[in-house]
């Protein structure tokens, strides 16, 4: 751990006047310069952003920004806060020209007015009226100004020139009436106070050689008292001079922090080798019988800790070196020039200046560098980058103040972290609590008993059992995502993924010595809880945010090795009810169910209550000794038993906020949030609680067949099921009772939701005086959406509510710069998730018209609200079949529908909903229903359910879409011939295995008696229902298709496997008609020549192949799907405008003639075929369909297609950007973009830990690259 050695908080404030934040090297210089700094406050003069454009800078290490912008790029202040800081802003006052900004805040419990000044240098006195007289109507507390005020308040130690001269003295208008200010606002001039004699200046004129001290802090009386240094710093990369001071603010403890690996030396490979010796070194060293595994692995980490601390502190060194000579080299000059100014001096100064400024710069572009390439192989595509772009806010871990038990605020950090500590102490550590039950082992033991739990089978407990082999680990390395925060001892997942091969055997040493002894090093069970507020809660109270452990690695490496054993017995002995964490089992298993249960309920008129159960902090509580016994009682025991136990021995865990650790405390109960093994463990000790309900027989629920449904649950998410109400909840509430006093489970009452149905008045009012439930009358919420009293009210109270939410949300992005690509990709990441889990968690009809004005919203925001330019069905089409892959929602919604209808050709015991369904449709199954050509007749009383029904119009459209035979179809299950044939009984057939008519036929004739008698063992006795069966078939035989459809091979093999929506999705939108799109029939007559369809695949998908750039593959589909106006296109909407080419002048201006047949045009065309040779010595023929769409690039030598296309592609971006104009790219412009991209293709594998062997092995293409134009680029 990493102690800072201050025993105060040293409170600095800095003001600096940055001459302009527009450029990226600018604001790249404000950030670097702050982050070595780190003044506490910021105060920064001339930002010149303009009013109403995003200005917030993007910075971890300053969150809270506050600015006041200028109308023009001009004027412009700021203000920022430490991350370290906890602001309370209670006001912010900028001023509309951007000349000053004034804040009212809290810091530490202490009352601050904070204002950033900007002073003109003409109308000075009207400007300090003003301003002056808004900072006397708001001021608070402590008064702190920092700015440049634009003049020297002293002539005679403020200023400094070679001549002294034309200087305005200290008695002009200006100077006295700003002193007048500052004494009515008993307000100090912080340097001057703390350095009364000494000469010092902000600001050196280079014209008038002349330096002045022109920026100031100005502190109140309380605040100077408090005052201990002050300061003028060093003019680097800014022409003002930074000035700060330091206050000694009361006591505070000191800060601590884990130290962290930076994940970036991983990088250089000469580190990587020095530390691979290193450990190689260690471990053949230190591998000896009298070192124990334990203590040997955790010394491991404390020597590579400390060469990593080494390297780290080396390389910095080594990079700040340089920068500190010449810092040094500029204050002695900035010295002498101040005592003496002279123009030799001067220009010292300047090239001194020159030379910090060049190092800075060389440091800023190689991160913008990396910040380029991030954006140029992640911007504007499906991942975390655009997912970060479009929440629009940046995420801060900051808390700036926590209530006590006796509502006051505590707003120091480290008494931040004591409270959660304090809190979650006593949350982990529920035995010492007096207010908690304790429970009894006994009572634990006679729990269980009753319960009567499935146990796990020898062979699934063998295996639990079995020493863990290496590919285990790396299996659970490499499933395991980086990126995220290590454990106390610093080491990411990074670490292991990169020296895996050296860390592999001793790893599986460890562990399995961990496994068989159950011994856990405790260094190893140490965690750091970081808190996240629970959204929708306060964020002032302890128990409104959700703790999450930040495990050692390999820690939650061993745990991830233990779950992935035990997610495969799971099912085994965790009943239906559970859907969650559960392989196999999901959501919407649980919705569809209750949703059925409703139905029925309301059908049957049946007096029903669903009760949703709200836990109170259900993970963290659970009671270890019960967890225990819950396992043996499952009949877990030998290694697995002390492997999952060992987890549990003697955790220690600290809070950390804002940098600061509380102190350690122990945990004696809960799973905690963040261990890969905890949502099976939890879903292992509930198990007993819901078996107990299922079982009692004072506990009634909705019956369905021999099945009575009582309760439903996904984790810890608990929703009861019961008839009966008063005496089902009264018995219900006894188990809970019992199950509480065994397990610390806490029940919030309060907060647990009620839904009556059909549920007299009278009886509802002596349940409500009985329990203080949230009493419902329409919906009960319930895993994020809302459950209805009856389910026609189920689309009005959830998908409304969902396009409204999507609209607003499509409205908040339109600002946003994200390309028509990105657009695209915002939808299918941040959108299309939220329909997808409305659609498989409640599957009911839905109108038209919300897919239709669900599909339009999406297709206006994917165009901008213009008149799209290509058809809807094109810009729907698979990516992999030329298309855009913009989702189809009415697709997607009826693929959601049909992955469910294919499991009604699994076994009802596969699922709840299956079996609640098919009951109500007996004598049929549901897969009878499914196949059969006409309605079945139901027995009386029964109704199909809504979920049944919009299942099967989903299905009855797509039959006739894609031509599926419902009878007799190869898919048709066997027992339908019991529809068809009075008295038939095939029961005996489908126990011999034979299922569907698939299996009675071949080449469209049924096969002979003998030939299913020798297949599957037929009893001669059915010789007659084999001729029934063949007579009722035989008319059809011939028209039975020989291929299955892509659905019907779903419904055989896969029903119910992973991925199925998407797949069934890719089948919906396959495009049956084989006549050519239409831009492909014109771009074959413009070109004069015709490709077949594979070939038009190839070239459109090229730059999915050769480019991680998403602007190429949007500059090839919008080329492809001829996207441009050109003259001819635009003097077709405006008549006023000429149709002749903008270059030539002369030819009318087509597609064809802009990019290609232009004689203005065709030397650059000439230019590119001539660097094209010069690259690669290779004569390849310049086509258009090559140049324009990449027809035959698959055709030329593997090893340069990458680099054709990219100097193609590169020629393709430069003719847009030149668009409506005469001029022409040229040939150092394509060769710089090119060497651009090629470098970013270059470095990309470098920094993707998915990069290929192929991707690395292409680096020899760069160098082809590189070796020819060097002389150019």
């Amino acid at each position: 751990m990493h102690h800072k050695q201050s025993t105060t908080m040293a409170f600095t404030i800095t003001t600096l006047n940055v001459n302009g934040l527009n450029s990226p090297n600018k604001r790249s210089q404000l950030i670097h310069w702050a982050k070595r700094e780190k003044p506490k406050i910021l105060c920064i003069q001339e930002t010149h952003l303009i009013t109403g454009q995003p200005t917030r800078l993007t910075n971890k290490e300053y969150p809270n920004q506050i600015y006041a912008n200028s109308p023009i790029k001009k004027k412009g202040v700021a203000i920022w806060f430490h991350k370290s800081l906890t602001p309370q802003i209670t006001k912010e006052h900028p001023d509309p020209e951007g000349r000053y900004l004034i804040i009212l805040t809290q810091i530490q419990g202490q009352h601050y007015t904070i204002a950033s000044v900007y002073a003109p240098t003409t109308k000075q006195s009207t400007f300090y009226r003003k301003f002056f007289r808004e900072l006397n109507k708001l001021k608070q507390g402590r008064i702190i100004i920092g700015g440049d005020l634009n003049i020297p308040l002293q002539h005679q130690v403020d200023t400094k020139s070679e001549k002294q001269k034309n200087v305005r003295p200290e008695t002009s208008t200006h100077a006295l009436n700003l002193k007048k200010h500052l004494k009515n606002q008993a307000l100090y001039d912080a340097w001057r106070e703390c350095n009364p004699k000494e000469k010092d200046f902000t600001y050196f004129s280079y014209p008038h050689t002349r330096y002045s001290r022109i920026d100031y802090i100005m502190v109140d009386k309380t605040t100077l008292q408090q005052l201990t240094k002050a300061h003028i710093g060093i003019r680097t990369w800014t022409d003002h001079a930074p000035v700060t001071i330091s206050i000694k603010l009361s006591q505070t403890n000191p800060s601590t922090s884990h130290w962290r690996l930076n994940e970036s030396l991983l990088n250089n490979k000469t580190i990587v080798q020095e530390c691979s010796q290193i450990l190689k070194e260690y471990f053949s060293l230190n591998s000896t019988p009298d070192i124990s595994q334990p203590t040997l692995w955790c010394a491991h980490k404390a020597v590579i800790r400390g060469q990593l601390i080494k390297t780290a502190s080396l390389n910095k060194k080594q990079r700040e070196q340089t920068m500190l000579d010449l810092t040094k080299q500029l204050n002695e000059l900035e010295t002498q020039n101040k005592a003496q100014p002279r123009p030799q001096t001067a220009k010292l100064i300047r090239s001194t200046k020159g030379k910090i400024h060049e190092l800075e710069l060389i440091k800023i572009n190689f991160q913008l560098r990396k910040l380029k390439l991030n954006y140029y192989t992640k911007g504007n595509k499906a991942s975390k980058l655009l997912a970060k772009i479009l929440q629009q806010k940046q995420q801060s871990q900051s808390i700036d103040h926590i209530l006590d038990n006796t509502g006051d605020k505590i707003t120091n950090p480290k008494a931040i972290a004591d409270a959660f500590a304090t809190y979650y102490s006593t949350l982990y550590n529920l035995e010492k609590d007096s207010n908690t039950p304790q429970p009894l082992q006994q009572e634990i033991q006679t729990f269980l008993l009753k319960a009567k739990l499935p146990q796990i089978s020898q062979d699934h407990l063998d295996l639990l059992n079995a020493p863990i082999q290496p590919m285990e680990i790396q299996t659970a390395i490499h499933t395991t995502p980086t990126g995220k925060a290590p454990g106390p001892d610093g080491l990411p997942t990074i670490y292991y993924k990169t020296f895996q091969a050296i860390l592999l055997p001793h790893l599986t040493q460890l562990f399995n010595q961990i496994f068989q002894q159950g011994n856990f090093p405790e260094e190893m069970l140490k965690a750091t809880i970081t808190t996240i507020p629970k959204p929708g809660k306060s964020p002032t109270q302890c128990p409104n945010f959700r703790p999450i452990s930040l495990l050692n690695c390999d820690l939650k490496i061993y745990a991830k090795i233990l779950a992935n054993r035990i997610k495969e017995i799971l099912p085994t002995i965790i009943h239906q009810d559970q859907s969650g964490f559960t392989k196999g089992r999901q959501g919407p298993d649980n919705t569809r169910k209750l949703l059925s249960l409703i139905e029925k309920a309301n059908h049957q008129k049946m007096p029903v209550i669903l009760l949703a159960l709200d836990a109170e902090k259900a993970f963290d509580r659970v009671h270890w000794q019960y967890m225990t016994n819950t396992l043996k009682a499952f009949g877990l025991q030998g290694n697995i038993l002390h492997a999952i136990s060992t987890l549990y021995s003697k955790p220690t865990a600290q809070v950390t906020n804002m940098g600061f650790l509380s102190n350690p405390f122990q945990i004696t109960n809960g799973t905690r949030q963040g261990c890969p093994l905890s949502p099976l463990i939890y879903n292992i000790v509930l198990e007993p609680l819901a078996k107990t309900i299922r079982d009692s027989t004072e506990i009634t629920g909705i019956k369905a067949g021999a099945t009575e449904h009582k309760l439903a649950l996904f984790a810890d998410d608990i929703i009861l099921t019961l008839s009966n109400p008063k005496q089902s909840v009264q018995n219900a509430f006894k188990i809970l009772e019992n199950y509480s006093q065994i397990s610390y489970y806490k029940l919030n009452i309060t907060k647990t939701q009620a839904l009556p149905l059909n549920l007299p008045k009278p009886e509802q009012n002596n349940l409500k005086k009985d329990y203080s439930f949230q009493w419902k009358q329409e919906t009960l919420t319930y895993l994020g959406i809302e459950l209805a009293n009856n389910i026609p009210n189920t689309y009005s109270n959830n998908y409304p509510k969902l396009l409204k939410q999507i609209q607003s949300q499509l409205e908040n992005w339109k600002p946003l710069y994200i390309s028509w690509l990105g657009r695209m990709a915002a939808i299918k990441i941040m959108i299309l998730p939220k329909l997808l889990y409305l659609f498989r968690t409640l599957p009911i009809m839905l109108p038209q018209t919300f897919l239709r004005q669900t599909q339009t919203t999406i297709d206006t925001f994917i165009w901008s609200g213009k008149k799209p330019r290509i058809k809807r069905k094109y810009m729907q089409q698979l990516t992999k079949e030329g298309g855009f892959g913009v989702p189809s929602i009415e697709n997607y919604y009826k693929a959601a529908i049909l992955e469910q209808l294919a499991m009604w050709n699994l076994s009802p015991d596969h699922k709840h909903w299956l079996q609640i369904e098919q009951e109500n449709i007996q004598p049929f199954t549901l897969q009878q229903l499914m196949w059969s050509e006409k309605p079945l007749q139901l027995t009386k009383g029964k109704t199909i359910y809504h979920t049944t029904i919009t299942a099967l119009k989903i299905w009855t459209q797509q039959k006739t879409k894609k031509h599926i035979h419902n009878f007799p179809g190869k898919l048709s299950p066997l027992n339908i011939l019991e529809t068809r044939i009075p008295n038939l009984s095939i029961s005996n057939w489908n126990h011999l295995g034979i299922l569907n008519l698939e299996q009675l036929i071949t080449n469209n004739t049924m096969k002979s008696y003998e030939e299913l008698q020798k297949e599957f063992q037929l009893p001669k006795h059915d010789l007659y229902k084999y001729l029934q069966i063949r007579h009722l078939l035989t008319p059809y035989l011939k028209n039975i298709p020989d291929q299955q459809t892509e659905y019907e091979k779903w419904c055989l093999t896969k029903a119910g496997k992973k991925k199925g929506l998407s797949k069934i999705y890719r089948t919906l939108l396959s495009n049956e008609n084989d006549e050519k799109p239409i831009h492909i029939q014109k771009w074959e007559k413009d070109l004069n020549a015709t490709f077949t369809q594979t070939q038009w695949l190839q070239a459109a998908n090229a730059a999915y192949k050769h480019s991680q750039c998403t602007n190429h593959i949007e500059n090839q589909k919008k080329i492809l799907y001829r996207w441009y106006k050109t003259p001819s296109i635009l003097h077709q909407i405006y008549p006023t405008t000429s149709p002749k080419c903008w270059r030539c002048n002369t030819e009318k201006g087509t597609l064809i003639h802009i990019w290609w047949e232009c004689p203005n045009i065709a030397p650059f065309w000439t230019a590119v075929s001539q660097l094209l040779y010069d690259t690669m010595n290779l004569h390849i023929p310049l086509t258009a369909p090559l140049a324009l769409l990449n027809h035959g690039i698959q055709d030329l030598p593997q090893d340069l297609q990458k680099l054709t296309f990219h100097i193609l592609t590169s020629a393709r971006l430069l003719i847009p950007r030149l668009w409506k104009t005469s001029t022409i790219p040229t040939k150092e412009n394509l060769i710089h973009l090119t060497d651009s991209n090629l470098t970013y293709e270059q470095q990309a594998p470098r920094h993707s830990e998915k990069a290929t062997s192929k991707d690395k092995a292409t680096q020899h293409i760069w160098r082809t690259w590189t070796k020819t134009n060097m002389n150019i680029t």
